[in-house]
């Protein structure tokens, strides 16, 4: 909780020059995207050739997306620091980011090359494109770098959240002595080494006398009040051994006590970190098949990717000067080339994002 609240109270030094460039960049983005808009959707563009004040008019539609893709930019970084709390925030803004990616290809498609193909007209689109493709994929990876974040906070946080929930006995905080013993426990460690043991009752502890852990010995301290009452009334040893209740009952509920979860909190601690290298590994060795399946995808919905595809072969010296070199061409094989490693890097997140799942299941669910 100490990384997040460190986070929290830094970002909120910032926020009202945040929220101010937030403002600035949503007014640009709008008067910006109100040009656009109304360059593209005038119905000027498939005669642009004709047009006397063609240069100008793609100066202008090039400055303008320009603007757009720095002002989007700038608005989800603010966003991004306003909003750092909201864990779905990342989602919306890789989405927006496949949006701008493959979605203003094909409109500009469908809208202005559709209705002419000359040089002029060519710029034009591109002019758009290239933009608000550039500032798409600086988009998508603001939404992964969230999303690593969160991911980050959420594995550091889980064993604080999984102790929260324990309700079995009371979680008193432990005797100085046995906090001396405790700061010195890993992941292999007995019961009576971890926190919140109590050195009156480990004495006559049945776990501790026959040194097995008290999950694996069937009951413990916190779990079973029975045996717990024996001790404290100081009874015998074979009458605290004897059978009771909760030991007739069968497993005793460790998922839910707090030392048993200080043990498990230790165990993630050192599995969680290997998600990230295994994922590598994963996808280093992976990726040669990924690219095979990619091949067949590729070919079976080859007219679905290319509805996303953009050709500007056309595009004459002259019209790439009168948009001042602020275009370029965008094939069809560079679309797929880059579908083909984006959704290798978004696979490989899932992937990781899964890994830290199964992590979590193993220690915490399983209790392996």
């Amino acid at each position: 909780m100490g990384a997040r609240a460190n986070l929290r109270r830094a970002l909120d030094v910032v926020d009202p020059y945040v929220e101010w460039i937030f403002r600035v960049a949503a007014v640009a983005g709008v008067l910006s995207l109100g040009f656009v808009l109304l360059i593209v959707f005038s119905g000027n563009i498939a005669h642009l050739g004709e047009n006397p004040q063609a240069a100008d008019i793609l100066r202008n539609l090039t400055l303008a997306s320009k603007v757009l893709g720095v002002a989007l930019i700038l608005a989800v970084l603010g966003a991004l620091i306003l909003m750092h709390d909201d864990r779905t925030i990342g989602i919306g803004i890789g989405i927006g980011g496949l949006v701008l990616v493959f979605g203003v290809p094909w409109l500009m498609k469908a809208v202005i090359v559709g209705k002419s193909d000359v040089p002029a007209t060519l710029a034009a689109a591109a002019s758009v494109i290239v933009p608000l493709r550039n500032a798409g994929f600086v988009l998508m990876a603001l939404g992964m770098l969230k999303g690593l974040i969160d991911l980050f906070f959420w594995l550091t946080e889980l064993p604080s959240r999984m102790k929260q929930r324990a309700d079995v006995g009371v979680g008193k905080k432990a005797e100085p002595a046995q906090q001396k013993i405790a700061a010195h426990a890993n992941m292999f460690s007995p019961c009576w080494s971890l926190p919140f043991c109590r050195e009156v009752i480990r004495k006559q502890c049945p776990a501790f006398l026959a040194k097995k852990r008290c999950w694996k010995f069937g009951r413990g301290c916190y779990c079973d009040e029975e045996m717990i009452a024996r001790i404290v009334r100081g009874e015998s040893l074979d009458v605290i051994k004897a059978p009771t209740r909760m030991s007739r009952q069968g497993k005793p509920p460790c998922g839910r006590c707090y030392i048993y979860l200080e043990h498990q909190a230790l165990k993630f601690k050192v599995l969680s970190p290997l998600a990230f290298p295994l994922t590598l590994l994963i996808v280093f060795f992976g990726w040669h098949y990924y690219e095979i399946g990619f091949g067949v995808f590729n070919k079976t919905f080859e007219s679905v990717l290319g509805m996303i595809s953009f050709d500007t072969s056309k595009l004459t010296p002259d019209a790439i000067k009168s948009t001042e070199k602020t275009t370029s061409t965008i094939s069809n094989s560079e679309v797929v080339t880059a579908t083909k490693y984006l959704f290798g890097i978004l696979g490989g997140f899932f992937l990781l994002i899964y890994m830290s799942k199964f992590f979590e299941w193993v220690v915490f669910k399983a209790k392996l």
